[in-house]
């Protein structure tokens, strides 16, 4: 438990958004550290690996995680495509019960969607294991109500896109 509350601090520490591709590469940051994702039958490689925070993501657990939605908000203004699809792996529908998790993440999707629609999208329609239909009921259901929906909704509509057009759908 205590390496666990070392690694979040350490991470909130450094508001470092957690980089990830299909072939689980290195992702320098422009930070004195950056958090490696590796594979288990990869960690051999990375014992010369200096100054970096190793995670597993096998054992890291996406869903509902607050740590990604605290380090999305810290950088909102400097999101990668990687940080963007980490994000949206975060939402599932375990996450019903868990009211700080909705909240905050409810706020974020509406942020991250505003500030990067056309990546958004790509990203949905790309990868398989984002629980859209979740994110759909999200959107369908703002808790702020400061968000220009109709603003957002002529951001998506500019992409013609089919899945925006579902989208433009979903929001109120």
């Amino acid at each position: 438990m205590k390496n666990l509350n070392t690694l979040r601090i350490t991470l909130l520490m450094f508001s470092i958004v957690f980089p990830l591709s299909c072939k689980n590469n290195i992702e320098k940051r422009e930070h004195n550290k950056s958090i490696v994702i590796i594979n288990r039958n990869e960690k051999n490689n990375t014992k010369s690996i200096k100054n970096d925070h190793v995670i597993d993501i096998d054992t890291l657990k996406l869903h509902c995680n607050l740590i990604i939605i605290k380090t999305i908000d810290a950088n909102v203004n400097n999101l990668t495509k990687n940080d963007i699809t980490f994000f949206l792996m975060t939402f599932h529908e375990k996450c019903n019960n868990n009211i700080e998790y909705m909240e905050y993440s409810n706020e974020m999707l509406f942020a991250v969607l505003n500030k990067y629609p056309k990546e958004v999208i790509e990203i949905m329609k790309e990868n398989k294991e984002i629980d859209k239909a979740f994110i759909f009921n999200v959107l369908s259901n703002p808790i702020n109500d400061k968000i220009d929906i109709v603003a957002l909704k002529n951001k998506l509509k500019i992409l013609n896109d089919s899945l925006a057009n579902k989208i433009i759908e979903i929001l109120p």
